[in-house]
């Protein structure tokens, strides 16, 4: 758990009591949420799998000063995670990875996500997962947004 983060709402109630509202309060409360998983992986990819890409997008681009510490919380939680990795866990955490990149930053933070999607993919065999936070540093180091390649 990051300093100074009360432990809030369960997330479920915190979409219920925001109806999904993109406003100040619901990027708050659910940062805050993040922030006290502490190592539990299996309720951070669970948590992740409630929010679409737009809701996380807008999470982070409110707490723009705070993604660096967040990256850092991110890496250090899932290195030192208090159960198994499933491999659906690694395409959640390579999925926040992607949308942290744009909105970071600080270099050392991005070499960090990027670098914990590689391990991970490379570990579980999900390089699909992966291809799009590579491609988003790789492609973008001037921080624009890329979108990830389709399959079709």
């Amino acid at each position: 758990m990051l300093q100074g983060i009360t432990s809030p709402k369960p997330l479920d109630e915190i979409l219920i009591a925001n109806n999904r509202t993109f406003n100040s309060t619901f990027a708050e409360e659910v940062y805050n949420y993040f922030c006290s998983i502490g190592t539990d992986n299996a309720d951070m990819a669970i948590s992740l799998k409630k929010l679409s890409n737009r809701e996380l997008e807008y999470i982070f681009q409110q707490k723009q000063d705070k993604i660096s510490t967040f990256v850092n919380y991110f890496d250090e939680s899932i290195r030192n995670c208090s159960g198994w990795i499933q491999c659906e866990d690694v395409e959640e955490f390579a999925r926040l990875a992607y949308i942290l990149m744009p909105l970071c930053q600080d270099m050392l933070a991005k070499q960090k996500l990027l670098a914990l999607s590689i391990d991970y993919a490379k570990g579980y065999n999900r390089w699909a997962a992966v291809f799009p936070a590579k491609l988003s540093v790789t492609a973008s180091p001037m921080n624009s947004s890329v979108q990830p390649a389709t399959t079709e």
